[in-house]
């Protein structure tokens, strides 16, 4: 093995203890950042490249996002059900076109 594969191997060890004490949230700026603190003096696209070749990503939060509108003044259609005895399948079928 040459000298750099044995620096990347250990810089490549570092960087998955950084990615899981951090709860897999950091990308290689902020992990390049943690690691320069750590005392290792390496360039951001090192991390990045050893990052993408290792398969090594930041999880990203979904943004919440409202999908339903449920406090509406409209009003709600009859059940036309209701009356209908059902006692066997595909007596009766639905649908809706909202």
């Amino acid at each position: 093995m040459s000298r750099r594969d044995k620096e990347n191997k250990e810089l490549l060890r570092e960087i998955r203890e950084v990615h899981k004490m951090i709860r897999f949230t950091y990308g290689s700026p902020r992990i390049h950042a943690e690691l320069r603190d750590r005392g290792y003096f390496i360039g951001r696209n090192r991390v990045a490249r050893l990052m993408r070749i290792n398969k090594i990503r930041a999880k990203t939060k979904r943004r919440f996002k409202i999908i339903t509108h449920s406090k509406h003044k409209y009003s709600l259609s009859p059940n036309l059900l209701k009356d209908i005895e059902i006692v066997k399948p595909n007596q009766v079928w639905v649908s809706d076109i909202t």
